[in-house]
């Protein structure tokens, strides 16, 4: 069994959702999944967000492989109805702003991932 990774949480509108409802989706290159801690900053300097629960829900359109496309290229229309079903839980407001905010590396893949709050003994 591999150890999990810490996740960051540096994007606002991820980072707010998921402190205020306890679990968000989001957008990521390949990782780890299971139990570990979510933080804001970065490995040298950081906050706590909380013991979290990573969960790999599926591949998405890679972006990395589609230089050609632009925030106001129709040809997103794919990779935004992909994201629709996930949006509400999202943080964002749109795909459009979804994808404008995802810093991902060129990378094979892109995968959706649900991050959740772990409860506590006290949380019922």
């Amino acid at each position: 069994m591999s150890k999990t990774a810490p996740i960051y949480f540096n994007v606002k509108e991820a980072r707010d959702f998921l402190m205020e409802h306890g679990h968000v989706y989001t957008i990521r290159s390949e990782r780890t999944t299971g139990i570990t801690m979510a933080r804001k900053g970065n490995y040298f300097k950081f906050d706590v967000l909380g013991k979290v629960e990573i969960e790999r829900i599926k591949n998405v359109i890679s972006l990395a492989f589609k230089p050609e496309l632009t925030l106001f290229d129709g040809g997103l229309n794919e990779y935004f109805d992909e994201l629709t079903p996930y949006l509400k839980d999202s943080g964002f407001t749109s795909p459009r702003e979804w994808w404008g905010a995802a810093t991902l590396p060129p990378a094979k893949t892109c995968v959706l991932y649900r991050v959740s709050f772990l409860k506590s003994d006290g949380d019922e």
